[in-house]
């Protein structure tokens, strides 16, 4: 099974060809401002034709619906929906907390993904591995402010992710120095990983139905913020 997985919540977006067995085919980055569904879509054209592939050679779609840009959500899964609505490939989406926790399974067996969500708020989730080494989430992603996120904690986590990095000094100073994964680059999603979580989905039995993939956005907009506003300040 070979599937293509795009990932476009991040300050770079990341596309891929990961097949089941032979793992990353084709990998590219896309600077942020590139993510114009055109920039988007000439993105995985050229990714394909470089691995000698085309659209209908693939098994599948995989998107990361989320936590992340909204903005890219929304180009990303809307443009994915576009193909696999043209092509009839199955089109499954992954939590980006999923992933960046799923990259890090072996370090820890508590971790703490936690993605940049501006206004001084992170989205995350602590995910705790189970005896045979399963991780599972302890709640609902969330976006919040990292202090107090971390004083809701009740013990130190492995923190990874956009957030971690730009909160490392407030992470080290409550929990130390080894509560954080520092560098950048191992803090961006793995596409490899993403792909093949999406291929696990596909293999279970999920059809892949791209009507039922919905962005996870955590926390309304802030046009929707706005209009709450203005309601609540209607007499």
């Amino acid at each position: 099974m070979r599937v293509l997985a795009v990932d476009t919540t991040a300050h770079l977006s990341g596309m891929a060809v990961v097949d089941a067995t032979e793992g990353v085919i084709a990998e590219s980055l896309l600077a942020r401002g590139a993510t114009h569904s055109k920039h988007l879509m000439k993105g995985m054209l050229t990714l394909l034709e470089g691995a000698g592939l085309e659209m209908m050679d693939l098994s599948g779609l995989v998107s990361v619906r989320g936590p992340g840009s909204f903005t890219g959500l929304r180009i990303g899964i809307s443009t994915l929906k576009g193909i696999a609505v043209a092509t009839g490939l199955p089109l499954v989406g992954v939590s980006s907390l999923d992933a960046l926790a799923v990259m890090y399974a072996g370090l820890s067996s508590r971790l703490l993904p936690m993605i940049d969500a501006r206004k001084q708020q992170v989205f995350a989730c602590p995910y705790t591995a189970d005896a045979g080494g399963w991780l599972i989430p302890e709640s609902a992603p969330v976006s919040i402010r990292p202090e107090a996120l971390l004083a809701s904690m009740d013990a130190p986590y492995l923190c990874v992710g956009s957030g971690a990095v730009l909160y490392k000094e407030m992470i080290t100073h409550v929990w130390g120095p080894d509560a954080v994964i520092p560098s950048p680059v191992m803090n961006r999603l793995s596409m490899e990983e993403v792909g093949r979580m999406g291929i696990r989905q596909l293999q279970q039995g999920d059809k892949g139905d791209p009507a039922a993939l919905l962005p996870a956005y955590v926390r309304k907009s802030d046009a929707e913020l706005n209009r709450d506003l203005a309601a609540a300040a209607l007499p």
